[in-house]
């Protein structure tokens, strides 16, 4: 009601202005207390009508003037990807803790889709791309950074990783896009890749500052930053960063180091991992190691699960002959604790690992959800 008075006030000022021109003098200067003129249904609407046509056209207008003229590269340009370093442009779970509930299966579906969009960008951009997958820890640095991000989200019962990285690498080699799994430390492999295919590279990650020719004097690509999907193509943020203080120059190197095409080779490592170098250990005859970290963010209501399929880890070891396997994972016990210990082979479940519907229930069944 009040709304429709405010339109008869506005619509009678306006009568009052228009008489005011032809006869000022009869006019009364105070309008507070004019009656306000009702408005016809019909004619109210049609005046609503013809604004909203009128917003329209101008919306439409305004969009046909502003939008961006995307040009094509003329020539097909290679593009080498730290896919990990923007996980969260594809899976929304990567941001899951206890305060954000995920719709798994949709957010798989969705990351299908947004891959399947990135690519065909890409495509459209005459761009050549291809993805590199951290799949190694080489360095004693590397490895307490590793170990130091577990003991933290573990704490924080926060996890920001893709709830297993080989499936990003996954949905690339199903759209035919090549994926490399790295054997030694992944920024040197993707720049070693890009200097010697001439390639750019899209990493957020400042240390690819650092690379230089056997010259010293320049960096053997371009850089970008980020990205976005404008039209159907591929747009690249150039890198405004700079090397780090603390970190020295280093040759790129030459030639490049092998890379897998197996997403699960590294799940077994050799025991020259360099995070055993960081725990406690003791002598071993183990020949492979498995260091894991979480794969939930309720790592204070359940043991890890890394933990609980001990015995389906058991049936594969004995599958494979491994003998005995070195094996570090965290754990919670009022704070966090590292499990550092040898495991030995054990047939008894190895009929579960041809039935992993079974072995599901089998080994998670008597869980219960908590409050």
């Amino acid at each position: 009601m009040e709304k429709e008075e405010n339109e008869h006030l506005v619509i009678s000022q306006r009568l009052l202005e228009v008489f005011r021109k032809k006869d000022p003098a009869t006019i009364p200067t105070n309008t507070t207390n004019l009656k306000t003129i009702p408005l016809h249904e019909e004619e109210r609407k049609k005046r609503k009508l013809k604004i909203g046509r009128a917003d329209n056209r101008s919306i439409k207008a305004k969009a046909i003037t502003t939008r961006k003229i995307i040009p094509l590269n003329k020539e097909k340009r290679k593009l080498y990807i730290d896919i990990l370093n923007f996980y969260n442009k594809f899976f929304r779970s990567t941001k899951r803790s206890m305060k954000l509930i995920t719709d798994w299966e949709q957010d798989y579906r969705r990351a299908i889709q947004k891959v399947g969009r990135f690519v065909k960008a890409a495509l459209n951009s005459n761009i050549e791309i291809e993805i590199f997958v951290d799949q190694t820890i080489s360095t004693r640095e590397t490895a307490k950074k590793w170990k130091m991000r577990r003991n933290r989200d573990m704490q924080k019962q926060l996890v920001k990783m893709i709830p297993g990285t080989k499936l990003i690498g996954d949905f690339f080699r199903n759209k035919k896009i090549p994926v490399h799994y790295s054997t030694v430390d992944n920024d040197d492999t993707i720049a070693a890749f890009a200097f010697r295919d001439g390639a750019d590279i899209l990493s957020a990650d400042r240390d690819f500052f650092r690379y230089r020719t056997s010259d010293k004097r320049n960096m053997p690509y371009k850089l970008f930053s980020s990205f976005s999907i404008e039209q159907g193509h591929l747009i690249l943020e150039p890198h405004e960063g700079s090397k780090k203080p603390d970190i020295s120059y280093r040759e790129v190197l030459v030639p490049p180091p092998l890379t897998r095409r197996n997403p699960f080779h590294g799940v077994l490592g050799d025991m020259n991992d360099a995070r055993l170098s960081i725990f406690d250990t003791k002598e071993t005859s183990a020949r492979k190691c498995y260091i894991r970290g979480l794969n939930t963010c309720l790592t204070q209501e359940f043991e890890n699960p890394h933990m609980t399929i001990k015995p389906l880890r058991q049936a594969l070891y004995s599958r494979l002959n491994l003998g005995l396997v070195r094996e570090i994972y965290p754990t919670w016990e009022g704070e966090v604790q590292w499990i550092t210990e040898d495991t030995g082979e054990d047939p008894t479940m190895d009929e579960m690992l041809d039935n992993p519907n079974s072995a599901f229930v089998a080994i998670f069944g008597h869980q219960l959800k908590p409050d």
